[in-house]
């Protein structure tokens, strides 16, 4: 995090743009360097985040006309990634902050976040604006299906765990969302074809859920948590395959824990065609699918 510094490759070569994506990492690499000092730290994020907001805000309206008047096709989708961004992310993001009453975990969180949400989307979906990337958010999901899909998890986590969820990003790209564990499920649908499942869990909300399935309490991770990643993973996945209808499964082929390298290759020439965040009062979830 304190190596967070503007790299030449970022351009895409319009003027207002780069200069903007700059200013933002600088603001970020700001904020990673707040003092140790509580008190300090606490009003120094509080003052940085209001001000990334304020700028990242003015940002996205200056891209968006730009966008609009070049005739950009990805137009639609490019702004709800930046609609995304502004109205769920950073909001869940600061309720977490505040929530923790800024604490480090939560603080390192934010910056690991919006740096890694910064780099994807202006070394790819940006930097497609002039051609000189391709796109991976190329599957576009009606209002419809990402309710559904939210509404389904929510469910889920409420039903068989007791824990409140809420969406944190309809469109997440791999950001780092702390210390965590990532597991792949592979089915075979009843057409033959494969479906691919990505889940990952911050580990408190992994401890969490092993204890509400095995009634103990976990005060730090051990074989017997890891163990509960498999059913966990599978009782999730299988509740929201009942409600939703683009979570076509049958027969679970195979299933494997993931480092985050693997996931982001994964991830790597498109993203999911579903690919959400959760935020819990328990931690983070991420629930993602290849078709």
């Amino acid at each position: 995090m304190q190596q967070i510094e503007w790299n030449e490759r970022y351009n895409i070569d319009v003027e207002i743009l780069d200069k903007a994506h700059q200013r933002l990492f600088s603001i970020v690499r700001k904020l990673s360097q707040l003092s140790d000092n509580e008190r300090k730290n606490k009003w120094a994020c509080t003052e940085g985040v209001k001000f990334f907001k304020g700028y990242a805000m003015k940002h996205f309206a200056e891209e968006e006309a730009y966008m609009k008047s070049i005739n950009y096709s990805g137009y639609e989708i490019h702004k709800k990634l930046h609609d995304n961004m502004r109205d769920q992310t950073l909001v869940v993001l600061e309720m977490d902050l505040v929530r923790s009453n800024y604490s480090k975990e939560s603080i390192n969180r934010f910056l690991g976040f919006c740096i890694g949400w910064l780099s994807h989307h202006i070394l790819i979906e940006d930097r497609a604006i002039k051609g000189k990337a391709a796109r991976k958010w190329v599957h576009e999901q009606s209002e419809e299906e990402i309710n559904s899909l939210d509404q389904s998890i929510t469910r889920a986590f409420q039903e068989d765990f007791q824990i409140n969820a809420r969406v944190a990003s309809r469109y997440y790209s791999g950001e780092d969302i702390g210390k965590a564990y990532y597991y792949r499920l592979l089915y075979r649908t009843k057409d033959g074809k494969l479906s691919q499942v990505f889940l990952a869990f911050e580990e408190r909300l992994l401890l969490k859920l092993a204890g509400k399935m095995l009634n103990e309490y976990f005060p730090k991770m051990d074989k017997t948590v890891l163990n509960t990643l498999t059913p966990i993973s599978r009782q999730l996945t299988e509740h929201v395959g009942v409600n939703l209808k683009t979570v076509q499964i049958d027969k679970m082929e195979k299933d494997n824990l993931l480092t985050y390298d693997q996931l982001l290759r994964a991830f790597e020439k498109e993203y999911p065609y579903h690919s959400m965040l959760f935020d819990t009062d328990d931690g983070f979830f991420a629930f993602c699918i290849k078709k």
